[in-house]
């Protein structure tokens, strides 16, 4: 892949669920960082995944996460329900909304026209930082996809 980004032939090299063990042997053996590491992340699995995330974070990596809506799963949670009410917004857009004030890149996935336009809407309100910490707190492990972290 460096080669391929050396010759011309890629702009950026990226990585797909790369967990601290994998990105540590990465690092130390790569002549070029990954300028992305795509993983599952959402509320419900930032405090496992927290250590990934910081350390892409002090390596200039971008996170992106898929599976921020959680396939559904979670759209329906009573305390996520209490939100969107605060906020006046679906609980998707407050999902992520959350993940755009982390300085997370998110791929929100939806083959319905209007939910994708309303996944857009997301740029007229701020999560305040006490309902940031609330969001923070549901943690629970949940993968709704391959878990990287079980395959070591």
């Amino acid at each position: 892949m460096e080669e391929l980004q050396e010759g011309g032939m890629a702009r950026a090299i990226g990585v797909s669920n790369y967990m601290v063990l994998h990105l540590d042997e990465l690092l130390e053996r790569c002549n070029i960082r990954p300028s992305v590491n795509q993983i599952e992340l959402h509320p419900w699995n930032y405090g496992a995944r927290k250590p990934v995330v910081d350390l892409c974070e002090k390596n200039g990596i971008i996170v992106t996460a898929y599976c921020p809506l959680t396939r559904g799963i979670k759209l329906n949670d009573p305390a996520l329900d209490v939100l969107a009410k605060k906020y006046k917004k679906s609980p998707a857009q407050v999902l992520i909304r959350w993940g755009l004030q982390k300085g997370i890149c998110e791929i929100p996935k939806s083959a319905n026209p209007k939910r994708i336009e309303e996944n857009a809407e997301i740029f007229d309100f701020i999560i305040e930082e006490v309902d940031m910490s609330i969001i923070e707190s549901w943690n629970e492990n949940l993968c709704v996809s391959w878990n990287p972290e079980k395959a070591l």
